[in-house]
């Protein structure tokens, strides 16, 4: 999808490629982005360019199949499902000839080549986060012809030493204890999230907690968590979550039971393979990643962090639905450190559960023109004003000095301390 320039001098000469965050999130072309400001303000110049990763939306090849929903009450029992549901699905997509193994990050870079050159674009500049920020980064590795600059949020370099998200989790939450400790009355009310979540998830462990379909778990909680504060189409859902452990913890199961069941995400972090795009996904995260997470890194994780032991089991679920979704997977060389001369501008999300700074700082070492910007007060998932003015002046003159006068204004998050059954309620509405 094209939103065309304005200026009909550069019309058809110039564009921003615009890659979508993630492979669990919708289509692009479905999204509201080609009516966001920043688009409307970048295709003052340029055009501005939309495409689904392949298997996606309206992107070839058809990855879709039909199975029965994943069933079971209990953890081993879900999992087994989930992974019958994986083998049928995987039976279906061979049955129609359809090559796997052609839906990587490496692919996706291709197409924004691809894309540019059927275009004739002379010039481009590419965007791209979280997820996206892996095709992005091995674009600027490669420095093709008309690649003129490229802006890159929350980044994932390929050579990550992250590698599961029970870590990253853990490094946000101690990011928004030390925001929560700068406010007395903060500081006051939550001055232990770690320790409550923990006493959280053995409050599920040990009480029968139901949802509308079978016996909450620790692993739901967290799942409802990281949703919550990264991932939430709503940024504000951020500054609820100490709220959130303290009343997981302590507060009325009947309303903690409705919360996370509204809010819990999929099993394992592994989606229900009756979602029609959760083929492509899976795909995508099977074969993306070179350092994708294994046994050994959940089992190092809960021993690094026992407060979330619990969230990282069963330990062996990613293992074993990528073993049963045989993907080869790209080059090993898409895993490189990524090396360029072309400006690039980084920002990345103080409290960031999904995707470390450290990650952005790492992504940024081998790359000279390169300026990073931490938005605070943040999440994974967020918009700012700011920021959207920044990119554009960025983009605009990816060589000049670059007026981030703005962020000095950025205003540190205040967490709620009170109104959560109010927040609970409108989520378990929707």
């Amino acid at each position: 999808m094209k939103v065309a320039a304005k200026n009909s001098a550069t019309r058809g000469q110039t564009a921003l490629i615009r890659l979508w965050y993630g492979p669990m999130a919708a289509n692009i072309t479905a999204s509201s982005l080609k009516n966001a400001p920043f688009t409307e303000l970048v295709r003052a110049t340029r055009d501005v360019v939309f495409f689904d990763y392949r298997g996606m939306g309206r992107s070839e090849p058809d990855t879709k199949c039909v199975v029965a929903p994943a069933t079971g009450s209990t953890i081993k029992a879900r999992l087994r499902s989930v992974l019958v549901q994986s083998r049928e699905c995987r039976r279906q997509i061979e049955a129609r000839g359809t090559d796997l193994d052609a839906l990587n990050a490496a692919t996706s870079s291709q197409d924004v080549r691809d894309i540019a050159r059927a275009m004739n674009y002379s010039s481009y500049e590419v965007w791209g986060a979280s997820y996206g920020s892996f095709p992005a980064l091995d674009l600027i590795g490669r420095h093709p012809a008309g690649l003129r600059a490229a802006v890159v949020g929350v980044a994932i370099p390929p050579d990550s030493r992250n590698r599961e998200q029970v870590s990253t989790f853990a490094r946000g939450l101690a990011a928004m204890q030390r925001e929560c400790n700068r406010e007395p009355s903060c500081r006051a009310r939550f001055p232990e999230m770690a320790a409550s979540l923990g006493r959280a998830m053995q409050r599920l462990g040990r009480e029968r907690l139901m949802g509308r379909s079978r016996r909450l778990t620790p692993v739901d909680l967290y799942q409802a968590l990281l949703g919550m504060a990264a991932f939430a189409p709503d940024p504000g859902s951020l500054t609820f979550v100490p709220l959130a452990i303290e009343t997981a913890e302590k507060g009325d199961a009947a309303l903690v039971a409705r919360w996370i069941d509204a809010t819990k995400g999929d099993d394992f972090g592994i989606p229900d393979m009756a979602n029609p795009d959760v083929a492509a996904q899976t795909t995508l995260y099977c074969s993306a990643l070179g350092n994708r997470p294994t046994k050994p890194d959940y089992e190092a994780a809960a021993r690094r962090y026992p407060y979330l032991a619990l969230a990282a089991t069963p330990t062996d679920a990613m293992d074993r639905l990528c073993n049963s979704w045989k993907i080869s997977g790209p080059p090993r060389n898409l895993w490189r450190p990524v090396k360029s001369d072309i400006p690039v501008l980084f920002y990345s999300a103080a409290l960031d559960t999904a995707v470390t700074n450290s990650d952005t700082v790492a992504a940024a070492r081998l790359l000279p023109r390169s300026t990073i910007i931490t938005v605070p007060g943040v999440g994974h998932s967020f918009s700012d004003g700011c920021l959207v003015q920044v990119e554009a002046a960025f983009l605009a003159n990816p060589y000049g000095v670059l007026d981030r006068s703005c962020t000095a204004n950025m205003k540190p998050i205040r967490f709620a301390l009170h109104g959560f059954e109010a927040y609970a309620a409108e989520v378990a509405a929707h």
